[in-house]
Protein backbone atom coordinates (compact mmCIF):
# COMPACT_ATOMS: atom_id res chain seq x y z
CA UNK A 1 0.00 0.00 0.00
CA UNK A 2 1.19 3.25 -0.90
CA UNK A 3 0.40 6.77 0.57
CA UNK A 4 1.09 10.11 -0.91
CA UNK A 5 1.38 13.50 0.34
CA UNK A 6 2.76 17.11 -0.45
CA UNK A 7 4.69 18.99 1.75
CA UNK A 8 5.91 21.93 0.77
CA UNK A 9 5.89 21.82 -3.00
CA UNK A 10 7.22 18.09 -2.15
CA UNK A 11 5.63 15.00 -2.64
CA UNK A 12 6.62 12.22 -0.40
CA UNK A 13 5.50 8.40 -0.75
CA UNK A 14 5.39 5.85 1.68
CA UNK A 15 5.42 2.64 0.67
CA UNK A 16 5.17 -0.71 2.97
CA UNK A 17 6.38 1.94 5.73
CA UNK A 18 9.46 3.32 4.28
CA UNK A 19 9.53 6.60 2.37
CA UNK A 20 10.84 6.96 -0.96
CA UNK A 21 14.23 8.33 -0.31
CA UNK A 22 14.49 6.01 2.59
CA UNK A 23 15.90 3.18 0.39
CA UNK A 24 18.20 0.13 1.65
CA UNK A 25 20.16 -1.76 -1.25
CA UNK A 26 20.94 -5.46 -1.52
CA UNK A 27 24.58 -5.66 -2.64
CA UNK A 28 23.77 -9.38 -3.48
CA UNK A 29 20.45 -9.00 -5.37
CA UNK A 30 21.61 -6.60 -7.44
CA UNK A 31 24.73 -8.59 -8.47
CA UNK A 32 22.59 -11.92 -9.14
CA UNK A 33 19.96 -9.16 -10.82
CA UNK A 34 23.02 -7.83 -13.36
CA UNK A 35 25.07 -10.65 -13.98
CA UNK A 36 22.55 -13.77 -14.00
CA UNK A 37 21.97 -14.35 -18.03
CA UNK A 38 18.42 -14.98 -17.14
CA UNK A 39 17.33 -12.54 -15.37
CA UNK A 40 16.23 -8.75 -17.25
CA UNK A 41 20.17 -7.69 -18.06
CA UNK A 42 21.19 -11.12 -18.90
CA UNK A 43 17.92 -11.61 -21.56
CA UNK A 44 18.83 -7.58 -23.04
CA UNK A 45 22.38 -8.15 -23.24
CA UNK A 46 21.75 -11.67 -25.43
CA UNK A 47 19.22 -9.52 -27.17
CA UNK A 48 21.85 -7.29 -28.17
CA UNK A 49 24.87 -9.79 -29.06
CA UNK A 50 21.76 -11.29 -31.15
CA UNK A 51 20.84 -8.05 -32.66
CA UNK A 52 24.69 -7.56 -33.73
CA UNK A 53 24.97 -11.15 -34.96
CA UNK A 54 22.43 -10.23 -37.32
CA UNK A 55 23.92 -7.38 -38.89
CA UNK A 56 27.32 -9.57 -39.10
CA UNK A 57 26.10 -11.86 -40.91
CA UNK A 58 24.51 -9.29 -43.18
CA UNK A 59 28.00 -7.56 -44.47
CA UNK A 60 30.02 -10.16 -44.01
CA UNK A 61 32.40 -11.16 -47.35
CA UNK A 62 31.34 -14.44 -48.26
CA UNK A 63 33.86 -15.30 -50.73
CA UNK A 64 32.87 -16.01 -54.35
CA UNK A 65 35.51 -18.46 -55.58
CA UNK A 66 34.11 -21.49 -58.15
CA UNK A 67 37.91 -22.76 -57.80
CA UNK A 68 37.60 -23.88 -54.09
CA UNK A 69 37.67 -27.38 -53.42
CA UNK A 70 38.26 -30.59 -50.50
CA UNK A 71 41.61 -30.63 -50.95
CA UNK A 72 41.93 -26.70 -50.53
CA UNK A 73 43.65 -25.30 -47.67
CA UNK A 74 41.33 -22.44 -47.13
CA UNK A 75 37.90 -22.66 -45.85
CA UNK A 76 35.07 -23.18 -48.20
CA UNK A 77 33.00 -20.44 -49.25
CA UNK A 78 30.25 -18.84 -46.47
CA UNK A 79 31.92 -20.64 -43.77
CA UNK A 80 32.64 -17.54 -41.80
CA UNK A 81 28.79 -16.23 -42.27
CA UNK A 82 28.07 -19.76 -40.97
CA UNK A 83 29.30 -19.58 -38.06
CA UNK A 84 28.86 -16.12 -36.63
CA UNK A 85 27.07 -16.66 -33.48
CA UNK A 86 25.77 -14.38 -30.57
CA UNK A 87 27.07 -15.60 -27.07
CA UNK A 88 27.07 -14.42 -23.42
CA UNK A 89 29.91 -15.18 -20.58
CA UNK A 90 31.57 -14.06 -17.65
CA UNK A 91 34.93 -12.30 -17.50
CA UNK A 92 37.61 -12.67 -15.31
CA UNK A 93 35.71 -10.77 -12.60
CA UNK A 94 32.70 -12.86 -12.93
CA UNK A 95 30.69 -9.98 -14.66
CA UNK A 96 28.33 -10.83 -17.59
CA UNK A 97 29.28 -9.79 -21.09
CA UNK A 98 27.71 -10.18 -24.48
CA UNK A 99 29.52 -11.04 -27.63
CA UNK A 100 29.27 -11.95 -31.25
CA UNK A 101 31.62 -14.83 -32.04
CA UNK A 102 33.32 -15.77 -35.64
CA UNK A 103 35.51 -18.36 -36.56
CA UNK A 104 39.10 -16.91 -35.60
CA UNK A 105 41.12 -17.31 -38.75
CA UNK A 106 38.83 -16.07 -41.66
CA UNK A 107 37.37 -13.46 -38.74
CA UNK A 108 41.08 -12.03 -37.91
CA UNK A 109 42.12 -11.66 -41.53
CA UNK A 110 38.83 -10.18 -43.11
CA UNK A 111 39.07 -7.73 -39.85
CA UNK A 112 43.11 -6.78 -39.76
CA UNK A 113 44.26 -7.81 -43.14
CA UNK A 114 47.69 -7.05 -44.85
CA UNK A 115 47.85 -3.70 -45.80
CA UNK A 116 47.38 -4.49 -49.54
CA UNK A 117 44.04 -5.81 -49.06
CA UNK A 118 40.63 -4.87 -48.55
CA UNK A 119 39.49 -4.32 -44.97
CA UNK A 120 35.95 -6.10 -44.22
CA UNK A 121 34.72 -5.19 -40.54
CA UNK A 122 31.77 -7.22 -40.00
CA UNK A 123 32.09 -7.62 -36.97
CA UNK A 124 32.96 -4.20 -35.71
CA UNK A 125 30.21 -3.45 -37.86
CA UNK A 126 27.52 -5.38 -36.17
CA UNK A 127 28.52 -3.90 -32.47
CA UNK A 128 28.58 -0.42 -34.32
CA UNK A 129 24.74 -1.08 -35.44
CA UNK A 130 23.57 -1.30 -31.87
CA UNK A 131 21.35 1.83 -30.62
CA UNK A 132 19.49 1.32 -27.31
Amino acid sequence: MALTWEVHGVAEVIVNGLAANDVTLDDAAIEELTNSPYDLVGQLTLELAERAAVVARAVVRVRRDRTWSVRSDARPPGYTKALIRPALGYDAQGLLYGAVLAPYDPGFFLEYPREDREQYPFLSTGLDSLAL
